[in-house]
């Protein structure tokens, strides 16, 4: 593994001329990236560089107890004109010596500088081994990923820098490139035997604003081990991650081999989420729910009391706006509303059909209202949804009405500049 798999550096003894290191002039000095066995040139180890050859690429090299010098390509090892240059660096790479990455992307891009706008120098094929020669220190966030320029060397001897994030990097002397023997189970197992949801599922629980159309026991992300399958479910996004195995990456990421799904665990409750959809790159963060069954539950308790006191209401009316009674089942009827159509109820309403709860007012709407509520006509298309934020009292209802392009995600956010208000009582007529 750490000759590259085959990829070996292209090591040829050229020269036939004897060198002695009595007396021998050198141009600088070179730290080795990767070793040659055959040639038993170590990684990391400092060697005096005799001459270069710009037309053929290579470096000539003194190696101790070889009665040649041997050429090696120039990308194959650092140049230091000083020796105290090449021990400093000596020191840094011994940190790298046994990293390699994997892409995990084919077209990934190596860069000559260590940003996202900076010359592209190389481009990756999926599965693609590299070697992993240093990293730019400073920690960057790129598409929602906190990661690390590594500066990497290719079979070709391309070097550059690339963005982590789809990278598996992996140290050759403890992990196979393809083994999924060293795992941390602990982490794995919060993943696959969790289901995890939407991140903004968070936000409607704190808000109080359960938009059961959004938040559904549907939405999330499966995993199913005994079956190597893994599904995503979300508005945006519905994939199924077939895998032949799970490998961790040196940096904790858990890679579903044979697919494009990335995992990290961040904490006991929250996960990142790495893939690829019709060629394009993701992220999503999900979050775990212990009760959501129960949260569902109360939401939808929550609006039958509201229905019971619509029911309880009866019959409520306005001289101007008509009379609605509420029946059993959310239903309602509602007449004499002519004044309201068309720039309120739709020419081809009928007198009847349900109401919903299914949307919220702002929380500074809160303090005003009671909620909003929906009356889905019959005879409209879809519906015909007409939207009133309402208070309810003994006295009958308040309704203000909010056009459907007020609605943002389910919410309410302010009443409009000019609000039509309808007071109706509970008196009947």
């Amino acid at each position: 593994m750490r000759s590259f798999a085959k990829i070996s550096l292209i090591i040829i003894i050229l020269s036939t001329a004897l060198y002695s290191s009595c007396g021998q002039q050198y141009i600088g000095y070179g730290v080795l990236y990767i070793e040659d066995s055959e040639q038993n040139l170590s990684e990391g180890k400092i060697y005096p560089i005799v001459q270069e050859s710009e037309i053929r690429n290579v470096y000539t090299i003194e190696v101790e107890g070889a009665e040649a010098g041997i050429d090696v390509t120039r990308s194959s090892m650092s140049f230091h004109e000083k020796l105290t240059d090449a021990e400093a660096f000596a020191k840094d790479y011994s940190q790298w010596i046994d990293l390699y990455a994997v892409s995990l992307l084919n077209g990934l891009s190596i860069r000559e500088e260590a940003d996202g706008s900076a010359e592209r120098l190389y481009k990756l094929r999926e599965g693609q081994m590299i070697k992993i020669i240093g990293r730019n220190p400073g920690l960057v966030n790129i598409a929602n990923h906190d990661g690390y320029w590594y500066l990497v060397l290719t079979e070709d001897g391309t070097s550059g820098y690339c963005f982590d994030k789809n990278l598996r990097i992996f140290n050759a002397r403890e992990v196979d490139a393809d083994s999924s023997s060293v795992l941390n189970t602990e982490k794995l197992n919060l993943f696959l035997e969790r289901v995890y949801r939407p991140e903004y599922f968070q936000d409607l629980i704190r808000d109080n604003t359960l938009d059961l159309s959004r938040f559904r026991t549907t939405r999330g992300i499966f995993a199913y081990p005994d079956e190597n399958k893994v599904v995503l479910s979300t508005k945006e996004h519905q994939l199924t991650f077939d895998y032949t195995s799970i490998s961790q990456n040196s940096s904790g990421r858990f890679i579903f081999e044979g697919s494009s799904l990335v995992v990290e665990v961040r904490t006991q409750n929250r996960i990142a989420v790495y893939f690829n959809d019709n060629n394009q790159e993701y992220a999503e963060v999900m979050i775990y729910i212990e009760n959501m069954e129960e949260l569902i539950e109360a939401e939808l308790e929550r609006r039958d009391l509201i229905f019971e006191e619509f029911e309880n209401l009866a019959t409520v009316s306005s001289t101007a706006y008509g009379r609605i009674t509420f029946g059993p089942e959310k239903t309602f009827s509602w007449n004499s509303y002519k004044r309201l159509v068309p720039n309120v109820i739709p020419e081809t309403a009928g007198d009847s059909g349900h109401i919903a709860l299914s949307y919220f007012p702002a929380p500074a709407l809160r303090a005003d209202y009671d909620g909003v509520v929906s009356f889905s006509f019959d005879n409209v298309p879809g519906g015909g949804l007409v939207n009133f934020l309402f208070t309810l009292s003994e006295l009958g209802v308040k309704l203000v009405y909010v056009p459907q392009g007020d609605i943002n995600k389910g919410i309410v956010e302010q009443e409009s500049s000019s609000p039509l208000v309808i007071f109706m009582s509970g008196a009947g007529e």
